[in-house]
């Protein structure tokens, strides 16, 4: 298996995480923070999809410097995970095959993704007492549904 395949398979793993950390939330439930001072779920769905955006904007050698403007044109709840996901895919098919490349995506992509995905969890906690966090080691989801 190379760096790249190993890459890919990681990422599908994380977003399959992501997906059940946030299946089934509705729009007030997004709105959840653990505090008052951390993200909501929504705001980090909104911060996953910038990750995404830097993540291009580094394969193309360059540096995102605008981290906490991007939004995406649809603010729903349901426009947020579905531009977080297209985005996400986007810089995933224009995955390269140099190191940096590579490099970048784990750093913007997967490290990212698995830092939120607890976070995520942690806020879905409090809005649904109920969760199961095991949930999150189901066998990963697809983007259908979001």
């Amino acid at each position: 298996m190379t760096a790249r395949e190993l890459l890919l398979q990681q990422l599908a793993h994380a977003e399959g995480q992501l997906l059940q950390a946030i299946r089934g939330l509705d729009a007030e439930a997004a709105e959840t923070r653990v505090n008052p001072e951390s993200r909501t779920i929504r705001e980090q769905v909104v911060h996953l999809a910038e990750a995404a955006v830097a993540t291009l904007v580094a394969f193309e050698g360059g540096t995102y410097e605008a981290w906490g403007t991007w939004v995406p044109e649809d603010r729903s709840w349901e426009g947020t995970k579905r531009a977080w996901h297209e985005i996400r895919a986007g810089a995933i098919a224009k995955l390269p095959e140099d190191d940096a490349g590579l490099l970048a995506a784990h750093g913007f992509l997967l490290a990212h993704d698995y830092y939120h995905v607890g976070q995520i969890a942690a806020a879905r906690r409090v809005a649904h007492p109920e969760w199961d966090t095991y949930s999150l080691y189901s066998p990963p989801e697809t983007g259908e549904g979001l």
